[in-house]
């Protein structure tokens, strides 16, 4: 709870011409049943940036964002040349 009380509070902040918007049509709406639910307007920054800072705070640790796209994969492969280099 006290997440999300955070990010409640910091989304308040966030300057309303960019911040993402959330339309929660989750079974459609009334006057058109396709519409479902959205998020636009988001960026790298509006999303990550204020859960970074919060994940930070919270646990009092650095959080990193790292620039390759398969953060999984890259680590995996990384893990196995490690473990081949020690045979």
């Amino acid at each position: 709870k006290l997440l999300l009380d955070r990010l409640d509070a910091l989304a308040l902040e966030v300057d309303g011409e960019s911040a993402p918007v959330v339309a929660p049509h989750f079974l459609g709406e009334r006057h058109n049943p396709a519409e479902f639910g959205s998020i636009t307007g988001i960026t790298l920054e509006s999303f990550c940036g204020s859960i970074r800072r919060e994940i930070e705070r919270q646990f009092d640790l650095p959080l990193e964002i790292r620039s390759v796209r398969e953060e999984a994969a890259v680590g995996a492969a990384r893990l196995a040349v490690r473990s081949l280099r020690r045979k």
